[in-house]
């Protein structure tokens, strides 16, 4: 069965309409849009399309291949993809180069596209190709890691309707609710977990990437881990740090402590590696070196401190004879997530009157534009935490 769909792109007055498929990259799309329009090769763009009034970014293999999916499951032979100048994530000016969140990256030189090598990542959406009969040599385990693993890559989130060591049965999340056919059906059989039955064809919605996905968990990267150095005695700290590169676009730095010069110069790399025209938001510990370094060097970027840390600083503020430490907590986390300064407002005069000298003085420390949503200007994607870098260190 072959997925596809005619994409009609649109720039300037003109449109460049052609069929992708499951097997098209985000490489060859670019390459034909700067062959029909050159000025394109010289300046930054993006393409999207718009569903359900909201502006869709096209930018990984991935993203290619699950709006495939959606309209060849909607019966839908077309879809308008708008063509952006100066939005992008891809840099496309000369020895710029353009990286994606879970796919293969590029970079425009003299209007050429010169891939690069894809994350491993990205072979993730070919975890089912093999259909029925599939096999996973370690059984339930291999299957329900590859699901997790299909699902960061797709955005499409499943439940699991049968989950123990002989059989799995997994549907799409939307199954009740909007009836979508995909699922995949496995069991034990004459020795072997295999597939049973299998249907990728999501008819639901278009997948939009979130980070409450089935958690990246260090389990998950230390196989990968184990994978790779089994079987290498000499491997060195810097192999491992490759690995790492291959799997997920991180940045990595080495330093001997931790402190103000070595986070300068771990901002200013990072600047050099992925630019400084887009407002990024940080999420942070609060230390000195980033509360220090991050207005310098990226002056207007946002930076949001870390609502677990500060939980954790909050309750070393008070003492240990406080018998109002949960309620506290619990005001400081309203205090957080409201919305509307008003609200929050609200919040904060109860906070301040239980709290006392001691919640003026942890406030003193904690300008609100830093943590709370109502002051916040930066966009942090529902992410109050920085658990996503820190499983890392787990």
């Amino acid at each position: 069965m072959e997925f596809s769909v005619i994409g009609v792109f649109c720039y300037n007055g003109g449109t460049l309409s052609f069929r992708f498929r499951l097997d098209s990259s985000i490489d060859i799309v670019t390459r034909k849009v700067c062959d029909k329009w050159p000025n394109l090769g010289l300046r930054s763009f993006s393409m999207c399309f718009f569903r359900d009034a909201k502006e869709n970014l096209i930018e990984t293999d991935g993203d290619l291949r699950s709006l495939a999916c959606y309209y060849y499951g909607m019966k839908i032979a077309t879809v308008e993809i708008k063509v952006n100048v100066g939005m992008s994530s891809m840099s496309s000016c000369s020895g710029t180069s353009t990286s994606s969140s879970l796919g293969s990256s590029s970079c425009l030189i003299g209007g050429e596209v010169v891939a690069h090598k894809p994350y491993k990542s990205d072979f993730w959406w070919r975890n089912f190709d093999g259909g029925v009969g599939q096999r996973f040599a370690l059984g339930a385990l291999e299957f329900r890691c590859k699901l997790i693993k299909y699902s960061i890559v797709s955005g499409y989130k499943y439940e699991l309707i049968k989950n123990d060591d002989f059989r799995v049965t997994t549907v799409c999340q939307k199954k009740n609710e909007l009836n979508c056919q995909w699922c995949i059906h496995s069991w034990e059989s004459c020795g072997y977990f295999e597939i049973k039955k299998i249907n990728l064809t999501h008819t639901c919605s278009f997948a939009v990437k979130e980070y409450d996905h089935p958690p990246l968990t260090s389990y998950l990267v230390k196989t990968h881990i184990l994978d790779f150095a089994r079987d290498k005695p000499d491997l060195t700290f810097g192999d491992i740090n490759a690995l790492y590169t291959q799997l997920f676009p991180l940045v990595v730095g080495v330093v001997n402590i931790e402190n103000d010069s070595n986070w300068y110069w771990f901002l200013d790399m990072f600047k050099k590696a992925f630019g400084y025209e887009w407002r990024y938001t940080f999420f942070s510990d609060r230390h000195y070196g980033l509360l220090v370094n991050i207005p310098i060097v990226f002056p207007n970027s946002y930076h949001s401190f870390c609502l677990w840390h500060m939980e954790n600083n909050l309750k070393t503020c008070l003492s240990k004879s406080c018998g109002m430490t949960k309620v506290l907590i619990t005001l400081f986390k309203k205090c957080t997530y409201a919305v509307t300064r008003e609200k929050f407002e609200e919040h904060m005069a109860e906070f301040k009157e239980i709290g006392g000298d001691a919640i003026s003085n942890f406030l003193n420390r904690a300008p609100y534009e830093y943590w709370a949503n109502a002051y916040f200007c930066g966009a942090r994607y529902s992410e109050m935490c920085s658990s996503l870098a820190e499983c890392f260190n787990s």
